[in-house]
């Protein structure tokens, strides 16, 4: 799915792009293209503006990470075989292969303005390739499982891994003793991270569905953002690192606002739809068959979405969030939980069922059932 977040809605969906699941996704603003890669070992090229795929690559075994240069020029595909690929998007040509490891790569980044690649293995070995010449820049032990995301801080070689072990560990690529520092951030295996644009803080999630803002120097816990029902796969810090974008196999994709430390919006992809919704304050917008399909629900019973919609569809909700903005307070509207009041339930008694009258004028009698909302 591509989104427009600054419009507040989804754009367009590449449908058949792969066999199988989806293993990630690459932006290129500059070239203005994206790169998806897939468990039947196949990269795609796609022209943003079109959604025209322009070109492919093959690879011999499932294709898990993805990167595009920041010019759009270059592609780096890493595989279940330990292998790393680099290619070019215009052609979807190979330049180089790298076989990095004998098992599994699980994580990949750029460093050094792009020239070296750094990738992260099933047995948790940390090591870092020349992209142009091949050669090895640096190799370490880095953690007892599975490297599950490796960031980029400060300048240069210096990066932050995360583990299935629940530690983060800070090195520094040029040094002979290349760890600077490690802390344990969970007893449960952590899965995504990403740094700010200075580098001086990281987002951290996993397996405990939290997600944790570090100070990257001093690896100080400095804000926790609860809310996802699974582990968090992904993370990102989105527009002027005011908010935290995050993914997970619960169903949404959630923005947190970083200054407050709290939940902005929930995204959730229906069939043929979406809505994203506030849900403190019951604020919500959705498209297709979202409405329907998302349901609010009490402890008695559940309603769709589009039953409140007089009251509670909120057109800027997402574009609002992108930025770090919450909704306006409004006090007439009525707040929506897990505790909310039920509508009422409505039935015609007269006209009877299927009565047909070319009367300008008829009697309409109702029955008003409230449920806790209150009759108007």
């Amino acid at each position: 799915g591509l989104w427009d977040m600054a419009a507040g809605r989804e754009l367009a969906r590449f449908k058949g792009a792969h066999t199988g699941r989806v293993n990630d996704v690459a932006l290129s603003d500059q070239a203005k293209l994206a790169i998806t890669s897939g468990d039947g070992g196949v990269s795609q090229v796609w022209n943003l503006a079109t959604g025209r795929r322009l070109a492919r690559l093959e690879g011999g075994s499932a294709a898990g990470h993805v990167l595009i240069s920041k010019d759009g020029k270059r592609a780096i595909t890493t595989y279940a075989d330990g292998g790393v690929q680099i290619w070019s998007p215009v052609d979807g040509k190979v330049t180089r292969s790298i076989q990095a490891s004998k098992t599994a790569i699980r994580s990949v980044a750029f460093r050094r303005g792009e020239e070296v690649v750094v990738v992260g293995d099933s047995d948790g070995q940390l090591s870092a390739w020349n992209i142009e010449t091949g050669a090895s820049v640096a190799s370490v032990r880095a953690h007892g499982g599975a490297v599950t995301a490796i960031a980029g801080i400060a300048q240069g070689d210096t990066v932050v891994t995360a583990g299935e072990d629940g530690w983060i560990r800070v090195w520094d690529l040029s040094k002979k003793k290349l760890e600077l520092s490690e802390t344990q951030v969970s007893e449960t295996a952590l899965r995504a991270m990403a740094a700010n644009k200075d580098g001086s803080q990281i987002a951290i999630a996993g397996d405990g569905g939290v997600v944790k803002i570090y100070d990257a120097v001093a690896g100080r816990l400095t804000k926790s953002f609860p809310g996802h029902k699974e582990p968090v796969m992904d993370v990102a810090f989105g527009k002027n690192d005011a908010v935290i974008h995050t993914a997970s196999p619960d169903g949404t994709s959630r923005i947190f606002q970083v200054a407050e430390g709290r939940e902005l919006v929930q995204i959730i992809s229906s069939k043929n739809g979406w809505a994203a919704l506030d849900s403190k304050s019951g604020a919500f917008v959705a498209e297709g068959d979202a409405g329907s399909a998302v349901k609010w629900a009490n402890e008695k019973a559940s309603v769709d979405m589009d039953q409140f919609s007089n009251s509670h569809d909120d057109l800027g909700l997402l574009s609002r969030a992108a930025v770090g903005s919450a909704a306006p307070v409004v006090k007439e509207k009525p707040v929506l939980s897990v505790k909310f009041a039920m509508p009422p339930v409505v039935a015609v008694v007269t006209p009877k069922e299927d009565i047909k009258t070319d009367d300008d004028i008829f009697k309409l009698a109702v029955d008003l059932g409230d449920m806790g909302g209150g009759v108007v």
